[in-house]
């Protein structure tokens, strides 16, 4: 924690020489206030642990390791590709973010879908079954996907004057858009609920089963 301050320290003579007093007091008050959420936060302790954990990863052949990076070149593809729509169209900053939104949440949810995909293999081999949280996020994702690109579509159609969805050679009016994927959003989000509650309820029927069954006086049945 010194050594922020020390730097701090240092660059304060040199940020009051180039420029005015109040801009080298706000430059030196977020180099300590960074400083102190880095440590306050444990961020020095994950960056030191990171190496190591990325290491075990890779040793111990976890697919999660190989998704991280798909589902981080899918969420660098999103940013992209939000960052070129906000480019085009009206200087509106609302209907700017609109169209981030709605360009990038595909790819976003796609990369969250990867990630927690490969957590669930890695589960999955590890054969000593699949909590729950695991089971139910995949389908949790995907229903806020679709429930924000529904939104965001729904603010385009009617502010930016984008083109009517088209469903079955139906023409599809913001609203029955809107509609269309807050139900498809609310049905994934219920079925990933069942599967959830189901699986969990498997699982522990076999623990229940697997218990040994204890005798009156204390020892196990034959």
């Amino acid at each position: 924690m010194l050594v922020p301050v020390g730097i701090g320290l240092l660059l304060l003579p040199i940020l009051l020489v180039q420029f005015s007093p109040a801009v080298a007091l706000a430059g030196l008050t977020s180099l300590l206030g960074g400083a102190l959420l880095y440590y306050g936060l444990g961020i020095d302790e994950v960056a030191e642990t990171a190496p190591e954990r990325a290491r075990e990863a890779l040793y111990s052949g976890q697919v999660s390791v190989v998704t991280y990076v798909v589902a981080g070149g899918l969420v660098v593809v999103g940013v992209s590709l939000g960052a070129l729509e906000t480019t085009t169209g009206g200087r509106d900053p609302f209907i700017a973010v609109v169209r981030f939104v709605y360009a990038a949440v595909p790819w976003l949810t796609a990369g969250a879908l990867t990630a927690s995909l490969g957590r669930l293999l890695d589960e999955l081999i590890r054969e000593e079954g699949v909590r729950t949280p695991y089971l139910n996020l995949p389908f949790g994702l995907g229903a806020l996907g679709l429930v924000v690109r529904g939104f965001a579509g729904w603010f385009l159609e009617r502010r930016a004057g984008r083109a009517h969805l088209v469903l079955f050679d139906v023409p599809l009016s913001a609203t029955q858009r809107l509609a269309v994927f807050i139900v498809s959003g609310i049905v994934l989000a219920v079925v990933g609920f069942r599967v959830a509650s189901r699986a969990s309820r498997e699982t522990l029927d076999e623990v229940i089963e697997a218990e040994p069954e204890e005798r009156p006086d204390g020892g196990e049945r034959e």
